[in-house]
């Protein structure tokens, strides 16, 4: 059984509260939208999803070009190639979200992993005035026009290396597109991840997401993703049973910051993921 004493807890807090003040000027750019990449914050993987974003401090699959880059060091998994799929509907089937990641060997890094993540709706309502130079009134309510489709594509090449023996480090690239009707915008930015083995089975892990402050260039006009880090810490106790994995998290987003923990496995039936090692 693994025992931690009270006292390393303070210390593991007193931790994730500077990494969260360090990572606070980040959030500094104004001209950055608090909306404008809600849709790179869907997850990816059934596993992931059941144990929230704490799991920033456990992927080590093919979701973590998505979760933690820095999750591709090393060779942990016994194996440098691997599939991973999955189909979620959310909202009684109102948005679509599907993500496929594979890992493969590549040079200056321990493993690369190619991911694309789609998020999706369909039969969007357009709606206009009958008479667009009259106010809105009872007799000149909005109509709807079409419906319309929307999609969102992200694109991620990632990698992640061994330092040293504690420290491991990881980089994804991402493009972004995105579609509404006929209005289209495309996007580039990247994420910085890292590891750290405090003690153990310990481990400290942060993705620094968006910290080129993404821009999302529209038909008419230019976006930007707010750089946001997620941070957490894990632990696997071990029995004569098996192993069992606890992770917390913090997360900070502009001015709002979150901690959670511990984590609870709670998979939710629309979800369905496959992983395919090779």
């Amino acid at each position: 059984m693994v025992r931690i004493s009270a006292n390393k807890v303070v210390r593991l807090c007193r931790i994730l509260a500077a990494l969260t003040l360090l990572v606070s000027p980040l959030n500094s750019a104004h001209a950055a939208s608090g909306f404008a990449g809600e849709f790179l914050a869907v997850g990816a993987g059934a596993r992931a999803l059941a144990l929230g974003n704490a799991y920033v401090a456990v992927a080590q699959d093919a979701t973590a070009g998505y979760w933690n880059p820095a999750g591709l060091s090393g060779n942990r998994m016994g194996t440098a190639h691997e599939v991973h799929l999955m189909h979620a509907e959310r909202f009684a089937g109102l948005v679509d979200q599907d993500f496929i990641g594979a890992t493969f060997d590549a040079p200056f890094t321990d493993r690369a992993a190619v991911s694309l993540l789609r998020v999706g709706v369909d039969d969007i309502a357009f709606t206009a005035l009958p008479n667009p130079a009259a106010p809105l009134s009872a007799d000149n309510r909005p109509l709807v026009t079409s419906n319309e489709p929307s999609a969102d594509y992200a694109l991620y090449l990632s990698g992640g290396r061994q330092m040293g023996d504690r420290l491991a480090l990881g980089v994804s690239a991402k493009m972004i597109y995105r579609t509404v009707a006929d209005f289209t915008a495309y996007g580039a930015g990247l994420d910085v991840g890292f590891r750290y083995q405090l003690a153990g089975d310990l481990v400290l892990a942060g993705n620094l997401r968006d910290i080129t402050t993404t821009p999302i260039v529209w038909d008419g006009g230019t976006d930007r993703i707010q750089p946001s880090a997620l941070i957490g810490i894990g632990f696997v106790a071990t029995w004569e049973q098996g192993k069992r994995r606890y992770c917390f998290r913090v997360e900070t987003v502009g001015t709002h910051r979150m901690m959670r923990g511990p984590c609870q496995s709670m998979l939710a039936s629309s979800t369905h993921s496959v992983t395919c090692h090779c």
